[in-house]
């Protein structure tokens, strides 16, 4: 097609790179949307978000026995524990196990502050070390 004949001229790869490039600025805007709109929701409440590393092993952690499994494939929807036999929904297993991470992480910080001080409004795994003093 003529209107197109200009596309032959430029080099592929320069073209391909760009549309990883444009693609990664949309796959983080709505993840920074959503981290914006959890934040002011706990503003408005007076609740604290707990923000868990992104490499927890929510989804092959057994939330029975906290065994960590081997890595699942996204197909994958439903095992079982080879320690434990605990059979598990791989979204409700993560659920739990994001649930619990979160919650240890906010009494690590809530125990550690001195009597009267209130938790922070956010919580990230990489400040709780900051935060908690060493035992």
């Amino acid at each position: 097609m003529p209107e197109t004949a200009w596309l032959r001229e430029a080099s592929s790869t320069v073209l391909q790179q760009s549309l990883r490039h444009l693609d990664a600025a949309f796959s983080d805007a709505g993840w920074g949307q959503l981290l914006r709109q959890l934040r002011y929701k706990c503003a408005w409440y007076g609740r604290t978000l707990v923000i868990v590393d992104r490499f927890f092993p929510s989804t092959r952690r057994c939330s029975a026995c906290h065994t960590k499994g081997p890595r699942l494939d996204v197909s994958v929807r439903e095992w079982a524990c080879v320690e434990c036999g605990a059979a598990h929904d791989r979204d409700t297993n993560a659920a739990v196990n994001l649930r619990d991470e979160g919650m240890r992480l906010y009494w690590l910080v809530a125990t550690a502050l001195p009597p009267g001080r209130v938790p922070p409004s956010v919580i990230r795994v990489s400040e709780v070390m900051d935060l908690v003093p060493a035992a």
